[in-house]
């Protein structure tokens, strides 16, 4: 199970058997196997193209799998007689290819630098895949998703912060890169780290601390009580959209932070400063309502309207989407024209923030 104990040590006298039991059953009843003592499926077509696959995998002395069958060639044949080789196989592919082996790494056991599945594929990453076995990769590609994309459960047992982003000194990221969305169990104080895809990241019943990094990521920090999601740049980089039950965080630099949306978390820390959530919904959603920009394409020139908002001063601040500043100027009034003449087209961002509080809005805006 992820976060348990054999999984984050990557301990290979237990490790995860399900990916290729589960893909053994979805093979045998839902794709199909071609052949003898196998019930038809339902893609025919993809079966022929695993099972040319397998038998390139075997060619040359079984040079791709299963290595060292031309020696030790009892297994090889039996599989071969039960017509079971080209669901071996995939297994073998499947496993690589969501990083299951390349943690393995044994004494006494050179092939286990190099090779997985226990030293009968040639292959032991993704990569590697694409390069020793394109046949293999190109199968993958057309069934099978990049990212593990239905949710993981973590271990009740695990603490400290369950990273889904590859790290070398974390081997176990080495799998864990590979998960779309999961959640924290049990009642530790722990946390997760998300990953460049949309993740879903679920806290427990303790306090928890979540990082979704790139991505639009949903995160709910469920039911502790001084819950924590981190942001990767400063509070003013970022603007904020409140809900009746849970609001939007979008980062204003573009491929970084995403759009995130976040349940029952109390504390945003940002790389500046940490803020109560409950206060900051409370200033931007006054802010958000009052701030209008019209006309959205534009060509020429925008306004700004800002209805019944109180202030002294108002910052306006235009962004192109690698963000560049372009525009900067401050304003008094409650309507602001602001020239867009020299704006070449395309998609900006027009930020804005008051004299009177933290707070920071901004809209999107495409000059034609």
């Amino acid at each position: 199970v992820e976060g348990h104990l054999w999984y984050t040590a990557n301990d290979y006298n237990h490790r995860d058997a399900a990916y290729e039991e589960i893909l053994h059953f979805m093979h045998d009843m839902g794709i199909g196997v071609d052949g003898t003592n196998t019930n038809p499926g339902a893609l025919p077509a993809y079966q022929t193209e695993i099972r040319a696959a397998q038998d390139n995998a075997d060619n040359n002395t079984f040079a791709i799998w299963p290595i060292g069958s031309s020696s030790t060639s009892g297994w090889y044949y039996e599989l071969a007689q039960e017509n079971s080789l080209s669901q071996e196989y995939l297994a073998s592919v499947v496993d690589s290819y969501y990083g299951l082996w390349e943690a393995w790494n044994e004494v006494g056991e050179p092939s286990s630098a190099t090779t997985g599945m226990w030293g009968l594929y040639i292959a032991k990453t993704r990569t590697e895949i694409q390069t020793e076995d394109p046949m293999g990769y190109a199968v993958m590609g057309k069934y099978f998703s990049p990212m593990i994309n239905i949710n993981m459960d973590i271990d009740p047992s695990f603490t400290g912060i369950f990273n889904m982003t590859r790290n070398d000194t974390q081997k176990y990221t080495y799998k864990s890169q590979y998960l779309q969305h999961t959640s924290l169990t049990g009642t530790n104080t722990s946390g997760l780290k998300g990953n460049d895809s949309d993740n879903n990241l679920n806290g427990n019943d303790s306090n928890n601390t979540i990082e979704g990094v790139k991505g639009n990521d949903r995160i709910d920090c469920k039911d502790g009580t001084a819950d924590k999601v981190i942001f990767t740049g400063n509070y003013a980089d970022y603007t904020f959209t409140v809900n009746v039950d849970h609001y939007i965080v979008t980062d204003g630099i573009v491929n970084r932070d995403g759009i995130d949306t976040v349940y029952n978390c109390e504390i945003l820390k940002f790389a500046d400063q940490e803020v109560n959530a409950n206060i900051l919904a409370t200033e931007d959603f006054e802010l958000a309502n009052a701030f209008k920009i019209f006309p959205n394409p534009a060509t020429n020139e925008i306004t700004i309207q800002l209805n019944n908002l109180e202030f002294s001063s108002i910052k306006v601040t235009v962004y192109d989407l690698i963000g560049r500043k372009v525009r900067k100027s401050n304003h008094t009034k409650n309507t602001i024209t602001i020239n867009t003449r020299s704006l070449s087209k395309g998609v900006y961002l027009v930020r804005i923030k008051r004299d009177t509080n933290s707070a920071v809005v901004t809209k999107r805006l495409i000059i034609k």
